[in-house]
């Protein structure tokens, strides 16, 4: 009987690795989406002709906050998915507390 309830949690586990990868894969595409959206709109914008220096730097700074706030969004959901399956990586949260700091 031990033996089944440890194979059990060990498949339990491998399951909920794999859904992560998943949802992950998939959390992190969307996010990749949405920054490159915001970055093109902000070469969009900068691209008029006739933009003042200070509208210019309007956009680049409007355009770091998206950023910024997408990134947290991001740390927040992906936090959550950590939760959500039990999964606990000290070297992702490194790895978004570092992106936050350097966007």
């Amino acid at each position: 009987i031990a033996k089944w309830q440890l194979e059990k949690v060990q498949n339990e586990r491998t399951t909920n690795e794999r859904l992560f990868e998943i949802e992950n894969t998939r959390l992190v595409r969307s996010f990749d989406a949405q920054q490159s959206a915001i970055e093109r709109g902000a070469k969009l914008q900068l691209s008029r002709p006739l933009l003042q220096e200070g509208e210019k730097l309007q956009i680049q700074e409007q355009s770091l906050n998206r950023q910024i706030a997408n990134q947290i969004a991001f740390n927040q959901q992906e936090a959550a998915l950590e939760k959500q399956f039990g999964i606990n990586s000290v070297k992702d949260q490194e790895k978004r507390k570092a992106d936050l700091e350097n966007p």
